[in-house]
């Protein structure tokens, strides 16, 4: 994002995509479109200075999101004070999604995409497994 030595101001992250993995019989598995308006505001971690935007020289956190106690689904976290949302932000164990974000900020003026596949495992013997998440590449 620009220059090295340079402040980031005001980076904002955007959630574009959301892509839920449906395995297909005797073919190859597809990705779903979860298709919505307008992208998410993502939240910063930790939330309790600005929760929309952060400034900063080195590498910075946001909440992706977390896993549900008991079920093990993965709850995609966006910034609700700023935004309703209507979208399916709840995704079970066992499932693979596909995330697309875009950044912003005031310093910033190209925008690219950027992907990542969250695997959520199944809860052994009632744990709570992690996601994992990894870069992706967009869909075809």
């Amino acid at each position: 994002m620009g220059n090295p030595s340079q402040s980031v101001v005001n980076c904002r992250v955007w959630l574009k995509k959301i892509y839920v993995r449906k395995e297909v019989l005797n073919n190859a598995p597809i990705w779903e479109d979860k298709k919505f308006a307008v992208p998410r505001l993502m939240e910063w971690a930790p939330s309790e200075w600005e929760r929309d935007k952060r400034t900063f020289c080195t590498e910075q956190v946001f909440d992706l999101g977390w896993k549900v106690q008991g079920e093990g689904a993965f709850q995609i976290v966006v910034n609700r004070a700023l935004q309703a949302t209507s979208i399916q932000l709840n995704y079970p164990s066992g499932q693979t999604i596909k995330v697309c974000f875009f950044i912003t900020a005031d310093n910033y003026q190209s925008e690219k995409e950027f992907y990542f596949d969250i695997e959520i495992p199944k809860s052994l013997h009632g744990e709570v497994m992690p996601a994992k998440v990894t870069p992706s590449s967009k869909t075809k």
